[in-house]
């Protein structure tokens, strides 16, 4: 199965981590959409259907990566979307 051309939404509040990200999948073939908080990736969501979401667990805001899987769960045309949850914190 090709990866080419699969569209995932990428929703990082890091500008480092989204450029390494974005760097990483675009070489393999796939399109990478961005967001940088919960009301930005909802934006991108209603422009089109990702194949995968990739988001933070903490955002800069007062919503989540939990806020995201919500709404994605509540809307019927994401709940196959499979996402992945990631955190790391640099000071640790």
């Amino acid at each position: 199965m090709s990866l080419k051309g699969k569209e995932i939404l990428v929703i990082d509040d890091d500008t480092q981590y989204q450029f390494f990200i974005k760097n990483i999948l675009a070489n393999i073939g796939l399109t990478v959409v961005q967001a940088i908080s919960y009301d930005d990736a909802i934006e991108k969501l209603n422009e089109s259907v990702p194949h995968l979401v990739i988001t933070d667990i903490k955002l800069n805001n007062d919503k989540s990566g939990i806020d995201i899987q919500r709404y994605l769960k509540d809307h019927h045309k994401f709940r196959k979307v499979p996402v992945f949850v990631i955190s790391a914190d640099a000071n640790r």
